[in-house]
């Protein structure tokens, strides 16, 4: 071997990097094993946050789960929920509903979207599916508009409301010993209330008012009994009412009898009733009219036969201003008329010619 080879080679600069080894440009040829080498990971540094720590005073807690956090003193609920969401008790799920829908938050989203907001932070058994919490829970929401400069359409979501028992039950104070009004499955004051931490037994009617002379202590034999006996029939056909948006309840006086003149809410009308309850036909009003002077309160027979007669294709008396039967009587389904007597009764053959009864 040639010396000045060998001494050549020896004295040839050596790389201090890979890159030095690789040809430039076009010259680099295919890379070997050493240049697929990889490089030791850099050892990976703790993220940072945008907002660094010793910027934040505290975190931000919503006004409304104050009120969730209040309400689960008296209602814990089952345990079993979702981890990092808060349980919310059945008194207290209008109000989340509302605050999730009608908030500046959220600027009445619709009802999917409010659901999957309030998902975020709260829980109860009944949230899914939708159907659920739209007949069970949620009020009816109002039509309030966002303040923004562009006012958009609204959109009305209405739900039905919940019962006055299940109000007064929501809003008894979370104290050992306290008063809790009893409602059945559809939220109706339940017809026998009882006062555990003090013993006493009562009656109520269907607004959760108190029956004179049922009330009875624990040590007493005669327990009142409750039933449908002690209710009038006013407060009977309240009790049956579903007492929901669109319903059309009785109203009753103090004693549980018919008040004179009833009127619905959902639809505006008023109208008369007798003491039994019947609709005194000509005296029903729409929305806007004059109220019905109610004074009257027993129907006349004419008046009777009407109320009675409500089948489609029936043939319904008409009876005059008095309430008397008009002489000529006609029916609607058929095309006949005939003419009747004061009593109601019929002096002449059916025609679908109009005969002359004066």
């Amino acid at each position: 071997m040639d010396p000045k080879k060998v001494q050549a080679v020896q004295e040839w600069p050596r790389p201090n990097s890979r890159k030095e080894l690789q040809r430039p440009g076009s010259q680099n040829g295919k890379p070997d094993a050493l240049s697929r080498v990889f490089s030791k990971e850099e050892t990976r540094k703790t993220p940072e946050t945008i907002l660094p720590l010793r910027r934040v005073v505290g975190a931000l807690q919503w006004g409304i789960e104050g009120k969730v956090r209040a309400a689960l003193r008296g209602d814990p609920g089952p345990g079993n929920g979702p981890p990092g969401r808060l349980f919310v008790p059945e008194g207290t799920r209008p109000a989340v509903l509302e605050w999730g829908h009608s908030s500046k938050l959220t600027c009445h989203p619709g009802v999917a979207r409010t659901m999957s907001f309030l998902r975020r932070r709260f829980w109860w058994p009944a949230m899914d599916p939708m159907g659920g919490v739209r007949a069970q829970y949620a009020p009816h929401y109002s039509d309030r508009v966002c303040e923004v400069k562009a006012k958009k359409p609204t959109i009305d979501i209405s739900f039905p409301s919940i019962t006055p028992c299940q109000q007064a039950r929501a809003n008894t104070p979370a104290i050992a010993g306290a008063y809790r009004p009893q409602c059945d499955t559809l939220g109706r004051y339940t017809p026998q209330q009882c006062w555990a931490s003090t013993g006493y037994s009562w009656c109520v009617n269907t607004k959760g008012e108190q029956l004179p002379g049922t009330v009875t202590a624990k040590v007493s034999s005669n327990r009142p009994k409750c039933t449908s006996t002690n209710l009038t029939p006013c407060q009977y056909a309240d009790n049956s009412c579903p007492h929901l948006i669109g319903s059309c309840c009785p109203n009753c006086d103090d004693k549980g009898q018919y008040i004179p003149k009833q009127c619905c809410g959902s639809t505006g009308y008023c109208g008369c009733v007798t003491t039994s309850g019947l609709d005194i036909p000509g005296t029903s009003t729409p929305p806007g009219d004059p109220s019905p002077n109610c004074t009257k309160t027993d129907l006349t027979p004419c008046e009777q036969a009407s109320a009675k007669c409500t089948g489609i294709g029936g043939c319904k008396p008409t009876c005059d201003n008095d309430g008397q039967y008009t002489p000529k009587q006609c029916c609607g389904s058929t095309g006949y008329c005939w003419c009747v007597n004061p009593s109601g009764q019929q002096i002449t053959p059916n025609s679908r010619t109009p005969p002359n009864c004066n």
